[in-house]
């Protein structure tokens, strides 16, 4: 059964991968290393994993959004700001250049 869904590509982990990182980047607005995790506990392949985290925005991008949501949920102050982002799974760098912008602001 699972080689005729297969042959008829049903079952596509590569497009499954990537439609799930793309919700993650696009409408959760999280971070690369959440996604891989996220990924990864669906159990997809290392290599699946690689390709489908090329389509996303670049990270500086995504933690624009990622701030400007938590900010519209209430969460204000930079540390407040900065532990979300890092359970969201985004670099200390990306980190920093948000909150850098955002004192600008």
């Amino acid at each position: 059964m699972i080689e005729v869904c297969l042959k008829r590509k049903y079952l596509n982990d590569l497009r499954l991968a990537r439609e799930i990182a793309h919700r993650l980047d696009f409408k959760k607005h999280y971070g690369p290393a959440r996604i891989e995790m996220e990924l990864r506990k669906r159990f997809a392949p290392p290599d699946v994993i690689e390709k489908a985290m090329r389509g996303l925005k670049p990270e500086r991008e995504t933690v624009i959004y990622a701030v400007a949501d938590l900010r519209r949920k209430g969460v204000l102050t930079p540390a407040q700001i900065a532990r979300r982002l890092a359970s969201r799974g985004f670099s200390s760098e990306a980190i920093e250049a948000a909150l850098d912008e955002l004192v600008r602001d």
